[in-house]
């Protein structure tokens, strides 16, 4: 289709429409596409709240999801392994070998939690928002985290803390 047909064809679609065509260009990195788009974007001028309290807390929650997110997802795999060895080991069916691998792998979700949980630490002391905050907005409650199968993990996996420290600061930069 000629380049000029699509410039005219996206002057006739609407706000959203052309936000869903942005979306799909993203994903495909077709940036051509996407200049294209925002040629048709129609533009305004808005009074109203400071741009950088907008996007400095839209940060603040984007790196409080992904915090929440991670958090659960290795909850959730840490509980998934419990639930099979609780399984197994009811009719005997789980050799040792997969004993000691479940074991490993339960031992390693808290070693990650670990560092999750002290990346959310230094992200929030550098921004000087409440850990707490985060926690209660993702559904976390913190409580005494004994456990008697990682109950000797008491360190964060220091390749995850550096990753985890590095995505919260790259979405929500250091003052």
């Amino acid at each position: 289709m000629n380049i000029n047909k699509v410039n005219k064809l996206y002057s006739h679609l609407n706000s959203r429409e052309l936000a869903v065509l942005a979306f799909n260009a993203i994903s495909t990195q077709d940036e051509p596409e996407l200049d294209r788009i925002l040629l048709a974007v129609p533009e305004r001028s808005y009074t109203g709240t400071d741009l950088n309290y907008i996007m400095t807390l839209n940060s603040f929650m984007h790196v409080t999801h992904a915090w929440g997110l991670l958090y659960w997802q290795y909850q959730y795999a840490s509980l998934a392994v419990r639930a099979g060895l609780y399984i197994t080991s009811a009719d005997d069916s789980m050799d040792d070998l997969a004993a000691r691998e479940a074991l490993e792998s339960i031992k390693r979700r808290k070693a990650l939690l670990l560092a999750l949980d002290e990346a959310l630490l230094c992200w929030c002391g550098e921004h000087r928002i409440d850990p707490a905050a985060v926690r209660r907005i993702t559904g976390v409650i913190q409580e005494n985290d004994s456990d008697a199968l990682t109950g000797n993990v008491t360190t964060a996996d220091p390749e995850a803390l550096a990753r985890f420290k590095e995505s919260f600061f790259a979405c929500c930069p250091k003052n």
